[in-house]
């Protein structure tokens, strides 16, 4: 399976858990790829605009899991998972695809 048709499956798949898909923007990113994980890993996550009408992210969810193979979906099911699925330790920055998609843990401070 493509990204491209893996990207749309994710999107499909997001629809179903929010009705405000459109009006909140929602967009996707890459968090990994089939070459290290057998699925494909999004993010998703709202946006909105500010007063000047620049475009920022708001929260965020749990990514959705494309199974290479299948094309089926799910979200990530906890933290253990999503460190497995990032290749961290789960301690310090979790990197993703995006550059300007970061989470910074702290571990007890």
């Amino acid at each position: 399976m493509e990204e491209s048709e893996a990207r749309r499956c994710a999107e499909e798949f997001g629809r179903t858990l929010t009705d405000c898909w459109d009006e909140w923007a929602f967009k996707l990113g890459l968090v990994a790829t089939p070459t290290s994980k057998g699925v494909y890993g999004f993010t998703w996550h709202p946006t909105a605009k500010d007063e000047q009408g620049r475009q920022f992210r708001v929260g965020g969810n749990w990514p959705i899991i494309v199974d290479q193979g299948t094309g089926a979906c799910r979200l990530v099911h906890g933290m253990k998972e999503m460190t497995t699925l990032t290749g961290m330790s789960g301690v310090g920055m979790i990197r993703f695809h995006d550059a300007g998609t970061h989470r910074r843990r702290r571990n007890g401070r």
